[in-house]
């Protein structure tokens, strides 16, 4: 653990010199697609130890959520309509 610490003070050094440098703060920026659970616990943690090194952290969430699309079979393949005002 003293090595964790010692690499995150490090890094917030970093980021200080950083700020100082360009008048705005470093930043990490992390992408989460889907919906899985851990992956989501994986993002919230590196996020939160970004922010508490003086790094700017932003998220994108993208799903991967097409469930709701019409479609029409055609023999194994599926030929997703448009999207209607309400899907059934």
């Amino acid at each position: 653990m003293a090595a964790a610490e010692a690499l995150r003070a490090r890094v917030a050094v970093a980021a200080d010199f950083f700020r100082a440098a360009t008048g705005r703060p470093a930043g990490l920026a992390t992408v989460l697609v889907g919906e899985d659970p851990a992956s989501a616990v994986y993002i919230r943690a590196k996020n939160k130890a970004v922010d508490e090194a003086g790094i700017d952290p932003s998220g994108i969430y993208i799903t991967n959520a097409v469930k709701h699309f019409r479609f029409e079979q055609r023999g194994k393949a599926r030929i997703h309509k448009k999207p209607g005002r309400t899907c059934s």
